[in-house]
This record gives C-alpha cells, sequence and structure tokens, in this order.
C-alpha cells in the first residue's frame, strides 16, 4: 500500500514540473500574439468637407486606453497616410484602418460634397456721384472665412487697386471677385441709383431633416446672385429660435419647415429666374451700414440715401449670427443625389449661418419720417445692442426698406 502511495505522489510531482517547464516554456515564446481586438481607433468628427482642407484626425488606443497613434501605421482605402490626420477632395465613403503590430482595427468615415464658391459683400448698395465716399467690398469663400486681402476685384471687368471703389458716373457698376481660381458671381452696385437686393428668410430647425437641403439650395442660388440676394434662417423649437417666430408665422401664413418667403411677399416664387429679375430692378433709394463692437455690445448705423423722394418707408434692422455649430437631423442620408448623402442621419456639429437672433426695430418696420427722405438727402439713424450671448466673431447686421408691404431694399454687413 505504502509502495503504490509512493509511486502516486511521484507521478503527481513529475506532472507538475512538466506543468511547470510547459508554462515557462510558453512565456518565453517570442511570437507575436494575435488579438484583433486589443486596439481601437477614433476620430474627432464622423465627415469632411470634399474641399483638400477641411482635416479629421485621428486617435489609436490599446486596450488599457493608453495612446498608441504614434506607434501606429493609419491607412485610408488601403493607402498609408503620413501621421494621424487627413484630408480629401473626393467625395465618398472611407474605411480607415490602424495597424499596430499585427493588430488592427477599422472605422469608416465620410467626406462630403463640396462645392467652392465665393460671395462678395459691400459696406453699402449705391452713392452719390458727387460724394466721396466710397464703396468697400469684401469676399468670403464657402465657409465664410475672410479671403478679402488675397482677392482680386473686378469692377466692369477693370481690376482695381485694393477693395475700395468710387465713381462719379451714373448707373449700376458690376463688381466681381477672383480667388484662387473661383470667380464669384456679379455684385451690382449704384451711382445715383440703387441696384434692388433681394432679402430671402428661410424658416427652419436643427431638428427639420429637410432644412440642410433646403439652405444649401438656397446658397446655390445666393452663390448667382452675390451679395445683392441677403439670406435670413428664422429657427423655430430648436436651441436658435427667434423669439417673435409665432408672429411671424402668423402673418405669412407659414405652416411648416423648410419654408422660404423672397422680401416678405408670399407670392414671389423663390427660384433663380424670379431672384435675379428682382436683381436686375432699380431702386431709388440706398442703404449704407456698418456694425462695431464694443464689449459685449453692438452697434449699429444705417444710412439711408435717398435718389428721389419717398413716403411711407418703414425700416427694419436685424442682428443675425453665424459660424454657430449644432447637430442637424438629415432625411437625406440615403440620397445619392444628395449634398449630404452619407453625412449621417444626425450630422454632429453642422455649420449654422445666417441665424435671426433680434430684430432692433419693430419686426414690421420703424416708420421714416417723409421730411427725412427727400430727393439728394442722407438720413442717419443708430442703434446699440447686448450681443454677449451670440458669437461676436461672427455677427452680421441686416437693414431693410418697407414700402406697401413688401421689402424694395436690403443690405447685410457683417464683422467677419
Amino acid at each position: 500500500m505504502k509502495k503504490h502511495l509512493i509511486l502516486i505522489l511521484s507521478s503527481l510531482f513529475l506532472l507538475s514540473i512538466n506543468l511547470v517547464s510547459c508554462s515557462k516554456s510558453e512565456s518565453n515564446d517570442s511570437r507575436p500574439i494575435v488579438d484583433n481586438g486589443s486596439i481601437s481607433i477614433t476620430a474627432n468628427k464622423t465627415s469632411i468637407l470634399a474641399d483638400g482642407k477641411d482635416e479629421i484626425t485621428f486617435t489609436v488606443k490599446d486596450n488599457n486606453s493608453k495612446d498608441i497613434t504614434t506607434e501606429s501605421k493609419i491607412y485610408v482605402n488601403g493607402e498609408a497616410i503620413s501621421g494621424n490626420t487627413y484630408t480629401s477632395k473626393t467625395k465618398g465613403e472611407f474605411t480607415v484602418k490602424a495597424v499596430n503590430l499585427n493588430r488592427e482595427t477599422s472605422i469608416k468615415i465620410l467626406v462630403r460634397h463640396y462645392t467652392a464658391k465665393l460671395y462678395i459683400s459691400s459696406n453699402r448698395t449705391s452713392s452719390f456721384s458727387s460724394g466721396s465716399e466710397q464703396f468697400e467690398f469684401k469676399a468670403l469663400d464657402t465657409k465664410l472665412n475672410n479671403v478679402t486681402s488675397d482677392t482680386k476685384f473686378y469692377v466692369d471687368d477693370q481690376l482695381i487697386d485694393g477693395h475700395t471703389f468710387s465713381s462719379s458716373t451714373n448707373g449700376k457698376h458690376k463688381v466681381r471677385a477672383e480667388y484662387s481660381e473661383i470667380k464669384s458671381a456679379d455684385l451690382l452696385v449704384g451711382v445715383n441709383m440703387s441696384p434692388r437686393n433681394v432679402l430671402v428668410e428661410d424658416y427652419t430647425a436643427t431638428w427639420c431633416g429637410y432644412c440642410p437641403e433646403s439652405m444649401y439650395h438656397l446658397e446655390e442660388l445666393k452663390s448667382k446672385t452675390s451679395a445683392n440676394m441677403v439670406i435670413s434662417a428664422i429657427h423655430g423649437s430648436d436651441e436658435f429660435q427667434y423669439s417673435k417666430i409665432e408672429s411671424l408665422f402668423s402673418t405669412f401664413n407659414i405652416t411648416g419647415y423648410p419654408t422660404k418667403i423672397a422680401n416678405r411677399n408670399i407670392a414671389q416664387a423663390i427660384n433663380e429666374n424670379d431672384l435675379i429679375s428682382l436683381v436686375d430692378e432699380s431702386c431709388h433709394i440706398g442703404i449704407k451700414s456698418t456694425i462695431q463692437l464694443d464689449g459685449n455690445n453692438a452697434k449699429i448705423d444705417v444710412t439711408l440715401e435717398s435718389y428721389q423722394t419717398f413716403t411711407d418707408i418703414k425700416l427694419v434692422v436685424a442682428l443675425c449670427d453665424n459660424n454657430q455649430l449644432a447637430d442637424q437631423s438629415n432625411y437625406y442620408n440615403d440620397e445619392a443625389s444628395s449634398a449630404f448623402y452619407k453625412a449621417g442621419e444626425k450630422m454632429k456639429d453642422f455649420q449654422h449661418n445666417y441665424i435671426l437672433r433680434k430684430t432692433l426695430t419693430d419686426l414690421y418696420g420703424d416708420a421714416i419720417p417723409n421730411d427725412k427722405l427727400i430727393q439728394g438727402t442722407s438720413y442717419k439713424l443708430s442703434f446699440t445692442t447686448d450681443v454677449s450671448k451670440y458669437n461676436k466673431a461672427h455677427l452680421s447686421a441686416i437693414a431693410f426698406l418697407f414700402k406697401n408691404g413688401e421689402v424694395i431694399n436690403v443690405l447685410s454687413v457683417d464683422n467677419l
């Protein structure tokens, strides 16, 4: 019995030695361990614009959340990239793969449709031929970046020096901007008369999935009419809601989003031909405006120039906000023809512009005394308002004139 017990104990002892030896052998094995789930890759946003400038940044981490980006290789659609940032000029869905040792993981990103545009703005629509004041032009790119200093300006097809212009020649003058091989639409300004600028109010909301496509087409129209078309985005039931939207809904019989109205005339069609035909009309009352910041206050000056005597004119002055980021619903995520195809049913950090924040006059206009609108005269008004709650670096002021219930001229100026 004792012999059997000794044999059993001896066998167990030998087995334990073999197990330890085996364990040591495995732990000393220098072959890499395959673990596809042990690293992850994330991006700071889900999509970028196909403009070759909009940048996305990737981060690679191991299963202990340690940042191993610099130790990893990143591929976009199978092509290795330098570093961990990426831009593209090609629209589409891309696979981004991270490789560290023999471990890899991947995510999808979207490069969205991009159309390069160039907008001109001016500090005034018109001037007196006898005056010395100049037109001051500004150029903005698709993202509303100020590119004036790098832009060439042409007046009546002649290159001018800088971005200011004056003339004593009566009539309309055609202004064009060129930046980085992009040409703007023509902007019309007038001497001893004013081209008629067009106001388009767009009723919109961040929760409205049809609204971003509607605004995209509106900006396409704006790019064809340049600064002679002014956009005001009136938000409802979201973080950008305009406080008096219910009054506008009632007055103009607005029943849903998106809805666009030109010159506050519900009968006016919103299409390219109709808007361009309005711009081609003349108006004999011009507008000049400036906006200046002083701490949390904005001062807005509006000057009206009368080229004939007017009566029964009302003025609306409003403040708009630009370059505000907020998530935006998108019903065109599965529409291949849309600019927002595969941009996500909820687009993160979508850029919102032209947001109507407040009116500094009555919503439907303050009456201008008839004796202030005599032919050959100017009339200046000043307004000051608190802007501490807004994006102070990207504010715009809109001034528009009413006669007989319709907008007859409008101007937008900004501090971009």
